[in-house]
């Protein structure tokens, strides 16, 4: 089964308002230029490549995420579960699906 073609932000908003998040938060170097292209275009590679049964979308949110959004819960988790993605609270604009990908706020040990 090939995946179901990204739809743009807005029309996929517009049909799925209560969709399932994923949030990926980059770091300060992964920010701007050719290191965030590269990452909004490896998360579009990889959404693309598990397939999703149901309709998705991705953005360019704000300077520090990039979000992806699910038709359907299962293949949120799916993109989850590949990346250990960590939940978030609940949203009032999305189901209780919001995952943060690439890192975390908190820095990990051993790591500056």
């Amino acid at each position: 089964m090939a995946a179901v073609p990204v739809m743009t932000w807005n029309n996929f908003l517009d049909a799925y308002p209560r969709s399932h998040l994923v949030v990926a938060w980059l770091h300060a170097r992964q920010r701007i230029g050719d290191v965030r292209r590269a990452r909004f275009d490896l998360l579009k590679r990889v959404a693309a490549a598990l397939e999703p049964s149901g309709d998705w979308a991705l953005t360019d949110a704000n300077p520090k995420e990039i979000y992806l959004a699910y038709e359907r819960a299962a293949d949120a988790a799916q993109l989850c579960a590949l990346v250990g993605a960590k939940p978030l609270g609940p949203s009032l604009a999305f189901n209780g699906t919001r995952r943060r990908l690439f890192g975390s706020k908190r820095k990990s040990k051993g790591r500056a």
